[in-house]
């Protein structure tokens, strides 16, 4: 879901603790400190101490160190973590220590609760900026006179999204709603400096085509997840969007394309085939195979990208796969979460079972655009080629590689790594005119 977002990726662990509950919050220093120095040196019984009745009810102690196991397996052994930055937002005080492990640098992000000295919430993320400021700068082809944007409120399932529309000042008769990867990623796709969805909905401006981009309801501090599932994570946000486009009377008489990147590119088959709406798909490193075979593949990788594989990264190798193959042969609605990778709960798994996004899309008659970035270690050129084959009796789907790209499709040099993921680059224009060539050709 990205999974992924975001790697060994940032993208498997923002999925695996950026769905963790979290709840109303304010916090003290010291107690902030403390709980960071506790988990990180595995002191799970005093952490646990701090977690509020909320998560104390929903996550039994002994998970707590499964948790933090799957952290280590998706990104290596921590070397050291420091204070980031702290904020108030929406009514939640957060803080948000850099952790550097291994093969990858992000952030814990704590939540803390009105009782002052107990933790509400916590998940990993990309390295964060509490400034409202980051090192975002805009692209080259940004134009202001060619386009207007305006912020609005979606309600999806009892929350409110924010969210933006990026209406081109050219006559405009397509509309794409952008979906993310996994985890709790703001409408910009927001990765360090980065901000994919942005550079995409700026360029796609210049090519006369309305967009919206949205926060994800898992991107704000609100949401429970005692019962996730991909419906609830994705799939009933996307909807409430497609149902604000066909009311709203500047946007319901335009053609609506979903441009899916990761994990939303993986579900747009699914959107499409329940909106009959949708006019196009435009997918952007998805993958075709399943999540867990995307988190071995990634997990591999990652341990070799040192040029070795330690011990203890080839026991946690085994346990993945072995809780990978728990998925495929074993799992039920009942599972238990420390037999599941990453400690996402059975439901979560459940939703997805029964789901093969080739075999949706082969059924489809919409046209499709498939593009994927030859430098991409989380959804590789290998899931590029299932889609060929998925699709190869369709006339009206086109596919596109471009060598030099990354899963986020930003360029970058030499071996692949997570770390490429923080320099700040856009989005280069001849992605964004191919995707609107395309929609534009379409009508």
């Amino acid at each position: 879901m990205n999974i992924l977002y975001k790697h060994k990726s940032t993208r498997c662990i923002l999925f695996s603790l950026g769905l963790m509950i979290t709840i109303n919050s304010y916090a003290q220093s010291n107690i902030v400190s403390e709980f960071v120095s506790e988990i990180t040196n595995q002191k799970f019984d005093l952490a646990y101490q701090k977690f509020d009745k909320r998560i104390q009810s929903q996550i039994p102690q002994n998970q707590l160190s499964v948790i933090w196991q799957s952290v280590i397996t998706q990104n290596g052994e921590l070397d050291k973590y420091e204070f980031n930055c702290q904020e108030l937002k929406d009514g939640f005080e957060i803080h948000y220590y850099t952790c550097h492990f291994k093969h990858q640098i992000i952030d814990l992000k704590l939540i803390f609760s009105r009782e002052k000295d107990k933790v509400a919430g916590f998940f990993f993320v990309p390295v964060y900026s509490c400034s409202e400021e980051t090192g975002y700068k805009l692209p080259s082809y940004f134009d202001k006179d060619r386009l207007v944007e305006k912020e609005i409120k979606i309600p999806s399932g009892g929350f409110e999204l924010g969210a933006t529309i990026t209406y081109p000042t050219q006559a405009s008769n397509a509309v794409c709603i952008f979906i993310h990867g996994s985890g709790p990623q703001d409408r910009d796709e927001t990765i360090g400096d980065n901000k994919p969805f942005k550079d995409l909905a700026i360029g796609l401006a210049n090519q006369g085509i309305t967009t919206i981009r949205f926060d994800k309801r898992t991107y704000r501090p609100k949401m429970a997840i005692e019962e996730i599932t991909v419906d609830k994570e994705v799939v009933e946000d996307v909807e409430a969007v497609i149902e604000y486009v066909k009311k709203a009377a500047d946007l319901r008489n335009k053609d609506i394309y979903l441009v899916g990147h990761s994990l939303g590119g993986m579900l747009a088959p699914k959107l499409a085939q329940q909106n009959s709406r949708v006019k196009g798909i435009v997918f952007m490193a998805a993958n075709a195979s399943s999540l867990g075979n995307l988190m071995v593949s990634q997990s591999n990788y990652l341990a070799k990208l040192d040029g070795e594989i330690s011990e203890q990264e080839k026991a946690e190798l085994d346990q993945l796969k072995k809780q990978v193959d728990y998925l495929r042969d074993s799992l039920n609605e009942f599972s238990e979460q420390h037999k599941l990778p990453l400690n996402v709960p059975a439901s979560y798994w459940v939703s997805l079972r029964d789901y093969h996004p080739g075999q949706v899309a082969n059924e489809l008659t919409i046209p499709m655009l498939c593009l994927q970035g030859g430098r991409d270690y989380q959804v590789t050129v290998t899931e590029f080629e299932l889609w060929k084959d998925a699709l190869k009796s369709h006339s009206n789907v086109d596919f596109k590689e471009y060598s030099k790209l990354n899963h986020l499709f930003l360029e970058g040099e030499g071996v692949p790594n997570p770390q490429e993921y923080q320099n700040h680059s856009h989005i280069p224009y001849v992605v964004i005119k191919d995707i609107g060539t395309w929609i534009n050709k379409q009508k």
